[in-house]
Parts: C-alpha cells; sequence; structure tokens
C-alpha cells in the first residue's frame, strides 16, 4: 500500500478501494486545474499581444496624421495646394483665391 492512499484512509476514514478512487479524483483534479490555468495563461498573452499592437497602430496613425496636418499648414502657407489623397503639396495655387 502507497504512502499516499495510507493518508487518504486516515483522513476520510475509508477503505482502500475507495481511497484509490478519491486519489484518482484528486489526480484529475489537479491535472484540470493545470490545464485551464495554462489556457488562461495562453489566453491572456495573446490578449495583451493584441492590444500592444493595436495600440502601435494608433499611435502611428496618430503620428501620421499629426504629421500630415503640419505638411498641410506649411503647404498652405505657402499658398500650395494641399493634395489630400496622395498627402502632398502639389505646388502653388493657380489664380488669387
Amino acid at each position: 500500500m502507497t504512502t499516499a492512499l495510507t493518508i487518504i484512509m486516515s483522513l476520510f476514514g475509508v477503505r482502500e478501494g475507495f481511497a484509490k478512487i478519491i486519489a484518482v479524483g484528486i489526480a484529475v483534479t489537479a491535472a484540470l486545474c493545470v490545464v485551464i490555468g495554462g489556457y488562461q495563461l495562453v489566453k491572456y498573452r495573446g490578449a495583451e499581444e493584441a492590444r500592444r499592437e493595436i495600440k502601435d497602430q494608433n499611435n502611428e496613425a496618430a503620428f501620421k496624421g499629426s504629421e500630415a496636418r503640419l505638411s498641410r499648414a506649411d503647404c498652405v502657407s505657402r499658398d500650395g495646394v494641399y493634395d489630400f489623397r496622395r498627402q502632398v503639396c502639389t505646388g502653388l495655387a493657380p489664380g488669387d483665391r
């Protein structure tokens, strides 16, 4: 008889057959806890990676927007025409406005 079964038998006051059933139940519960914990860890890491990627994209878009706004302001201040589709200054404005 193993030590684990002896401990279970003395703790719960049961016979050897029932102690084996309890030991299997404890082992299955422990295995499920490890599997669920691993799943939660992978899920959390994946979510954090996705959040970080979205944040980086947002920061890049904000920087490009700010840069385009400044470029547009520079273009307009020099009497140029800013092409929003291509995001470039196309040169001087034709005629008076």
